[in-house]
């Protein structure tokens, strides 16, 4: 399990690994739901004052534990794009503006960049601050904190994948133009893998720093932090979804196949199925007992135990493609294309 370095970063969602540090509610119950009056494609974060963000059709909506608004950013095109929350309260958001925004806590806009295209790509943190995101025009961008460009690297094809960063500061990110690619801190190429199918989703780092990530072709991919291949695995449909870890190591992932992929990080052999009645594009998030919970086009959520048995399901109004983030006291939210966000939990 990847240590947090701090009690306030431990709030956090989503971590790194999508692993929380927290044990997951163990019942399916409402605790609240929140309209946002549009289809809910993004998936919520969770900021280290335990503050929810999430997106709905024009607007990012920053909600308090109970699920009152604190503030609204009212924008002037769709939000498909995850926020990114800083240690400081930061918040960054890509849009089908085109731009990447950054709020201060209050909510007032700290600044914007323009790219050539719209921005799906969940922005991702350097340990330096550097803000680094996709974009459709086909570039990784790396920015300053105070939104000035540092660098951007060219791809062949849309970067909708949200990028990761190594602990030495190496950034892997996906595009659909089949690659994975290795940059170095200074924009520089590092090295490319063919990954055989597009690269819809983030990947994830494990701790011997091994990157996994999911393709279109229906495989995932472990590569050695060299650039070569490490294992691959076939799942029974594409994939959209991203990688988590679990508390034991375990890489789990969504497919077409309606089902929840569980791995051994060591050969890549298949130690756990979870089957849902729906293609699963969300990205599971794991807590801190092994407890797996992922959205699926059944318009539930699922919770399951490290065996794959069923713990419960919430059924929405909607497809789930959202992400559930799991907060300090347990409570999962997640988004629907019933336009709400859930709050579940005791």
């Amino acid at each position: 399990m990847m240590s947090i370095a701090s009690p306030e970063m431990s709030r956090v969602w989503p971590t790194p690994t999508r692993l929380s540090p927290f044990n997951g509610a163990q019942s399916g119950n409402l605790k609240w739901k929140f309209d946002t009056g549009h289809r809910v494609e993004a998936s919520p974060a969770i900021g280290p004052d335990g503050t929810i963000y999430i997106g709905g059709g024009h607007n990012l909506y920053a909600l308090n534990p109970d699920g009152t608004i604190k503030w609204t950013y009212e924008g002037t095109k769709n939000v498909a794009s995850s926020p990114t929350i800083a240690a400081d309260g930061m918040v960054y958001l890509g849009s089908c503006d085109c731009n990447l925004h950054a709020f201060n806590p209050d909510g007032t806009e700290a600044w914007n960049f323009a790219t050539d295209d719209i921005i799906i790509s969940r922005p991702a943190l350097g340990p330096d601050g550097t803000i680094y995101f996709g974009s459709r025009d086909r570039k990784l961008y790396a920015l300053a904190p105070d939104g000035t460009k540092r660098w951007c690297y060219a791809t062949e094809r849309w970067v909708d994948a949200g990028p990761v960063v190594a602990p030495d500061g190496t950034i892997y990110v996906g595009s659909k133009d089949k690659q994975l690619y290795a940059i170095n801190p200074d924009g520089s190429l590092k090295w490319d893998y063919e990954a055989g199918g597009k690269v819809w989703a983030a990947g994830v780092i494990g701790a011997d720093g091994t990157v996994y990530v999911g393709t279109t072709d229906g495989k995932l991919h472990a590569v050695n932090p060299d650039g070569t291949a490490k294992w691959v695995y076939s799942a029974g449909g594409e994939i959209k979804s991203a990688p988590a870890i679990g508390p034991d190591g375990r890489i789990y992932i969504g497919s077409a196949d309606k089902k929840v992929h569980g791995v051994n990080p060591d050969d890549g052999k298949l130690k756990f199925l979870y089957y849902t009645k729906g293609i699963v594009m969300s990205k599971p998030a794991l807590s801190a007992d092994g407890t797996l919970y992922v959205g699926s086009a059944d318009n539930k959520l699922h919770a399951s135990d490290a065996k794959g048995n069923e713990k419960w399901t919430f059924e929405t109004g909607g497809k789930v493609d959202s992400s559930p983030a799991i907060g300090a006291d347990g409570t999962i939210y997640v988004g629907s294309f019933d336009s709400h966000l859930y709050a579940i939990g005791e």
